[in-house]
């Protein structure tokens, strides 16, 4: 999102994203230009960002479209649900309806369970339902085999454990959601089953040598739901999970069903913050409600496969352009805590 200050709200910003991107980065680039008659500013005269502009209050003059094609559909429909908007048209901006990398994330992973393909950088690329819409569908979509084995740690893991934590399998996090009265136990603890075998990182081991550790990736073995009629503290249940992960033997994700006479049941999940982050547990929680319904319907779960393996992303980290990237990110570090502007992006074009 950026803000420029006009007179008029008649703007060529697609000529001010081009003349950026002389000059800036892809990523840098904003996606909404929003034209203002001026910046609010707050006593101190800082921008006040509390009072700029969302994007779904502006650029609303869009003619609607309605989707067209099966992909369309698709596509339309994933994008209410994660956007929380009524009406979607192929030609609406994802960004400009109040889409962001992070919710960009979750819509690629529903897309390809739907048998839409879309590759990570393409909603950047192009933001619209009409511009995306061309991935085949195909429910047989290409992924790598389930991974099983050792699996070299990647830069955050190596970096937790040089923290040396007394305790570092309590290094964790936790989800409780509230679930429909008529849950059917037997075939959610099948969804569970069938999200830990899609997602390498749910089975992974970690074991010290020494000062080093070590991960490997464990075979699709049973995982266990546990069901609870719980009548005492809840947040009593809560701490004794957290405490029953095991890095080295075995889970490093628990899962309990928890049952009340007086109350909705609810689903823990507890995994520790070496295998789940932020983004990670929309996606994870996006495949256990799939999973359920199929598995509740009769249907065989089947989940497409994730795409890429863990140990394909940790290499891809250690790559040598990656290696390239971070020396300008560190550079950047630098300059900005010198006040000093962005170092330039290797290669990048110079503007006029």
């Amino acid at each position: 999102m950026g803000y420029v200050v006009s007179a008029t709200n008649d703007l060529d910003t697609a000529a001010m994203k081009g003349q950026l991107s002389t000059t800036l980065p892809d990523f840098m680039v904003p996606d909404v230009i929003v034209p203002l008659q001026s910046i609010p500013r707050l006593p101190n005269g800082k921008v006040d960002a509390g009072r700029l502009p969302e994007p779904r209050a502006v650029g609303g003059d869009r003619e609607h479209v309605e989707p067209r094609t099966e992909n369309e559909e698709i596509l339309a429909k994933i994008w209410r649900d994660l956007l929380d908007v009524e009406a979607v048209g192929v030609t609406d901006d994802f960004f400009e309806l109040g889409g962001d990398s992070i919710v960009s994330i979750r819509m690629i992973s529903r897309a390809r369970q739907a048998g839409v393909r879309i590759a990570p950088g393409d909603i950047a690329r192009f933001p619209t339902i009409a511009q995306l819409a061309g991935g085949t569908t195909d429910s047989a979509i290409d992924g790598e085999a389930a991974l099983v084995g050792s699996v070299p740690l990647g830069p955050i893991q190596r970096w937790f454990f040089t923290m040396d934590h007394p305790h570092p399998e309590w290094w964790n996090q936790s989800m409780l959601i509230a679930l429909p009265g008529d849950v059917d136990a037997e075939a959610l603890a099948r969804a569970v089953q069938a999200c830990v075998g899609r997602h390498d990182a749910l089975r992974a081991r970690f074991r010290r040598d020494g000062s080093t550790w070590s991960q490997t990736i464990a075979s699709d073995e049973p995982t266990e739901l546990e069901v609870v009629d719980h009548v005492g503290d809840i947040d009593d249940l809560i701490e004794r999970t957290h405490r029953r992960l095991d890095l080295g033997s075995g889970p490093v994700m628990r899962t309990v069903l928890i049952r009340s006479r007086t109350a909705e049941p609810l689903l823990l999940i507890v995994a520790h913050h070496l295998v789940v982050d932020t983004v990670s547990w929309s996606i994870l929680i996006d495949d256990l409600e799939e999973a359920y319904l199929r598995e509740r319907a009769g249907h065989p779960t089947d989940l497409p496969p994730i795409g890429t393996s863990f140990r394909t992303w940790v290499a891809a980290l250690a790559s040598e352009k990656l290696a390239d990237e971070r020396t300008y990110w560190v550079e950047c570090t630098r300059r900005a805590q010198r006040g000093e502007p962005a170092a330039r992006w290797p290669g990048m074009p110079r503007g006029s």
